[in-house]
C-alpha cells in the first residue's frame, strides 16, 4: 500500500514536471526512487527502474544512462 502511495505521488509529480518539457528519463528514475525512499520502509530497489518514453518506451529492459537520456515532454511521457 505504501509503494502504491509513492507511485501515485510520482505520477502526480510526473504530470506537473513533464509539462515543462525539461524532464529527462534519469530525472524520472531519481524522483520515483526518492518517493519510494520517503516512505521510510524501502530497504533497497530490487532492480534498476526501467524508465523509457517515446522511442525508448518499447525497449525491453531499457536502462537509461547519462549518455543516452532524452528529454520528455508531457505528450511523450503519456504516449
Amino acid at each position: 500500500m505504501r509503494d502504491g502511495a509513492a507511485v501515485t505521488r510520482f505520477l502526480a509529480w510526473l504530470d506537473r514536471e513533464a509539462a515543462r518539457g525539461k524532464l529527462t528519463e534519469i530525472d524520472a528514475v531519481a524522483a520515483l526512487e526518492s518517493f519510494r525512499r520517503d516512505t521510510g520502509l524501502l530497504k533497497d530497489i530490487s532492480f534498476p527502474t526501467i524508465a523509457g518514453a517515446g522511442p525508448d518506451g518499447a525497449i525491453v529492459h531499457y536502462r537509461v544512462t547519462t549518455q543516452d537520456q532524452s528529454r520528455r515532454s508531457r505528450r511523450a511521457s503519456c504516449s
